[in-house]
């Protein structure tokens, strides 16, 4: 279980985490329920934080805290009186959750567990039902409530809100979004990071993409990696890349990881021979 959450939070987890937060989230997202977006086990489990390379209990309450600053994941109750704490992983895709039945967060359906906290009225809208917008407190026109809701109410679709409500500041910088070309040509896995630009403008001034329709077309033919064995073959000299060679032993033989570092894992941990991480870890 888990896999498609797994593959989500490889895929869409913010830049900002760091590689321990992410290793920890893809984790704790191999452990959890694809449709309701639950964790099983206890975030503090000794295999959990095995496989997570967590050396203690605190480290681990360090790293959730931060994932949930960063609304990769909110708690979703128990933690007390000897329960196992639940979290629930946020829709990290750009597009949200995808509304569909098979999709089990609480803005499709109705997910049952234990709140973190005592029930609270969810306002909604008089003909839709809607969930009601970001709670304001009395004494301050404006503010949004500094803690999510955990009986139920949609937490991605308050942190939406609430991202709206409160932009970022240049204290807390964000990464500017990738375009639609951009996240589809990293999901296919068929250039390096720092190839990805260059690609993307050659296949712009070769094949003349007339829109959207067009790049998804391309993904969903898995076409970019045909694309770009003959953007190799028209450049006079081999792109220059940063990314070290792939070693050929991890990744789970996906051939993605010969471009794509982001792949090459071995037993859920940055691959020691060709990872650029590992490698700098080694250096350093």
């Amino acid at each position: 279980m888990g896999y498609e959450l797994y593959r989500e939070v490889k895929v869409w987890a913010p830049p900002s985490l760091t590689h321990r937060e992410k290793l920890t989230a893809m984790v704790l997202a191999d452990d959890a329920n694809d449709r309701s977006r639950l964790t099983w086990n206890s975030a503090v489990d000794a295999e959990i934080m095995r496989h997570a390379m967590v050396k203690n209990d605190r480290d681990m309450r360090k790293i959730l805290a931060r994932l949930q600053d960063e609304k990769v994941i909110e708690h979703a109750g128990g933690g007390h009186n000897g329960k196992v704490a639940k979290y629930r992983f946020l829709h990290l895709h750009p597009d949200g959750c995808p509304g569909e039945a098979g999709c089990g967060c609480p803005l499709t359906l109705a997910v049952q567990n234990e709140p973190a906290t005592s029930p609270k009225e969810v306002q909604t809208g008089p003909t839709t039902g809607s969930v009601a917008g970001p709670i304001r407190t009395p004494n301050s026109e404006g503010s949004v409530q500094k803690e999510p809701p955990t009986d139920g109410v949609a937490g991605s679709n308050w942190h939406r809100s609430r991202f709206e409500s409160n932009p970022p500041t240049p204290l807390s910088p964000q990464l500017p979004p990738l375009s639609l070309a951009e996240q589809l040509v990293r999901d296919s896995g068929a250039v390096a990071d720092d190839e990805r630009e260059t690609f993307i403008d050659w296949i712009t001034t070769t094949h003349k993409p007339n829109g959207p329709a067009w790049w998804r077309t391309v993904a969903n033919n898995n076409d970019f990696a045909a694309l770009a064995e003959k953007w190799r073959a028209d450049q006079p000299t081999k792109p220059a890349s940063k990314t070290p060679a792939w070693c050929g032993h991890c990744g789970d033989d996906n051939p993605a990881a010969r471009f794509n570092p982001n792949f090459r894992l071995l037993d859920g941990a940055p691959c020691p021979d060709c990872h650029p991480d590992a490698r700098r870890s080694k250096t350093a």
